[in-house]
């Protein structure tokens, strides 16, 4: 039984303004809702995936009359998924364009468009699926998404400000690989390298211990013991450092565990390595030629672009298509960029005469 919340009702058992007139009782759910929470139920034709759910759904097009989701048999399943993904973006007011994180677990099907998601396919998180836990939750305007509409079929085009290119990602993809063998030492090593200054202002030590946990808040114990930036920045890799201590014999067991003892009265135990672990599992580090680090989808390569999209949660992984970007741009999926998770960048840009964030267009492909 999969219990999923309505999202609007109408009919005289709701609303005792309509008794006595001919009005059946009727609920609407979110199609995004019913989609992702049905996954596991498949249909002998895939597009039954999604037209089994538009008469129950507030994309359903009966309801509206001029839009939502038109149940047409001649379109392809690529084409059916990518009207259901492109209304609920048009319907949802706050966050519908989030709809698209879901299209980070690639679609198996080969020129399947990288911004649709495959809802046949099961997900969750970690390294079964290959999606990373979501980010910490963020504040700060990231602005409303504006529907454009383009002449090219199976394309979404998005505004928003490009933040950097990649110029530098780490190859370690999980957290065991990174944990493992002083690893996190060579990547720190790699960033340390390569960035003298960051552009917030903080030392580029602070900035990397931050991404590392994907940002603030502290782990419960950290709060607990009143931790501060300079005391972490000078901390978080020399508890990483005897997490590596070798401990073959008795003797190395205690010394190690004598020193861990000093970290923990700090606040530095499991909860710290586990957010760690949710922020830093099936992603990477990278560093851009703008001078920003952070941790992005394990698909990035270094040449993808880090953007700030207008009406996104966090910003994303974009890899052109072509040189000139005339080709469009590659979905990866999301990054978590130190400095940029509350919307500085989008509120950089500027408005039109609704108020709405107007930025560079980026037709996704």
């Amino acid at each position: 039984m999969v219990a999923i919340p309505w999202r609007s009702k109408s009919g005289s058992e709701y609303m005792p303004q309509l008794f006595g007139q001919k009005t059946r009782p009727t609920c609407k759910w979110a199609l995004r809702d019913l989609l992702e929470r049905l996954r596991p139920r498949q249909a002998q034709d895939p597009r039954d995936k999604v037209f089994a759910l538009v008469g129950i759904s507030e994309e359903d097009r009966r309801f509206w009359g001029d839009k939502g989701v038109r149940i047409d048999y001649s379109l392809s399943v690529e084409e059916v998924y990518a009207q259901a993904t492109e209304e609920i973006i048009k319907s949802e007011f706050m966050d519908g364009l989030d709809t698209i994180w879901s299209a980070r677990q690639r679609s198996e099907v080969l020129g399947w468009p990288s911004w649709v998601p495959d809802w046949r396919m099961e997900t969750g998180y970690g390294c079964t699926w290959g999606i990373g836990e979501p980010f910490k939750a963020t504040e700060g305007d990231k602005g409303k998404h504006v529907f454009i509409p383009t002449d090219e079929p199976l394309t979404l085009a998005v505004q928003g400000k490009i933040i950097g290119r990649v110029t530098y990602r780490s190859q370690y993809r999980h957290f065991g690989e990174l944990f493992q063998n002083n690893r996190l030492r060579e990547v720190y090593n790699d960033c340390m390298d390569r960035l003298k200054s960051y552009p917030t202002g903080e030392q580029v030590e602070t900035a990397f211990g931050l991404t590392l946990i994907g940002g603030l808040p502290w782990t419960e114990a950290l709060e607990k013991k009143n931790m501060t930036t300079e005391t972490y920045t000078k901390k978080y890799m020399e508890f990483y450092d005897v997490t590596q201590m070798t401990r073959d014999t008795p003797e190395e067991e205690a010394a190690r565990d004598e020193i861990l003892q000093t970290f923990y009265k700090l606040g530095f135990d499991l909860s710290w390595i586990r957010q760690v672990l949710d922020a830093y599992c099936e992603r990477r580090f990278f560093v851009t030629d703008s001078g920003h680090m952070g941790l992005g989808h394990h698909d990035i390569l270094e040449g993808d672009l880090i953007v700030a999209v207008v009406g996104l949660r966090w910003p994303c992984v974009l890899r052109p298509k072509s040189e000139n970007h005339e080709g469009g741009f590659e979905f990866i999926g999301e990054a978590y960029c130190h400095g940029l998770m509350n919307g500085e960048a989008i509120q950089e840009l500027p408005k039109d005469e609704e108020d709405n964030y107007v930025g560079q267009i980026f037709l996704l492909k």
